[in-house]
């Protein structure tokens, strides 16, 4: 059973924007590191500094939360794990489909969800900043949450929709199919 429309455009949008924002991101911090004269577009003054933000040691949550070394393979910046979750999430939306993969969408728009709150908290009371990139993928957050929960309820109501029917037929005496 498909969703309304509604969700499946933003299940659509959500994920891919927030690709996008990641990658920018990406390529922000990267430029940054290897050109300190370097402007984004996104540094708009120092309140409102996308690369101050992504250059802390909040920038990289891995290394800053001792989960791995610094510096090591896996110590990537958090936008990087962000396009790789928003591409996963547009997979599993749009191509790849087997019986759990709801719960498992839901499962990661809850952590994306939380990170988003956490990350949230360290941007305004830790680092008084404002970074729009940042702001903007807790958005795409937050949309991609309300649209896997519509999705899903979409789904449950069409399904006990279906089943309703089916029985009222078959307790009419009709085929039931």
């Amino acid at each position: 059973m498909s969703a309304p429309r509604g969700y499946s455009k933003l299940a659509l949008l959500a994920p891919l924007l927030g690709i996008l924002l990641s990658l920018y991101a990406v390529y922000v911090e990267h430029k940054s590191h290897a050109d300190h004269s370097y402007e984004a577009l996104c540094d708009i003054n120092a309140t409102f500094s996308c690369s101050k933000v992504f250059s802390s040691e909040y920038g990289r949550l891995l290394s800053y939360w001792g989960l791995v070394e610094a510096n090591s393979p896996l110590d990537r910046p958090n936008a990087e794990y962000g396009a790789i979750l928003y591409t996963t999430m547009f997979l599993f939306m749009k191509v790849i489909r087997f019986s759990f993969s709801d719960d498992l969408l839901l499962l990661m728009s809850v952590f994306s969800l939380l990170s988003s709150v956490y990350l949230g908290y360290i941007l305004y009371f830790v680092l008084k900043d404002a970074c729009i990139v940042c702001i903007s993928t807790y958005i795409v957050n937050i949309c991609m949450f309300i649209a896997i929960v519509g999705r899903r309820r979409a789904v449950k109501n069409s399904s006990n929709s279906n089943n309703t029917n089916t029985n009222s037929s078959s307790s009419k005496g009709g085929k039931g199919y």
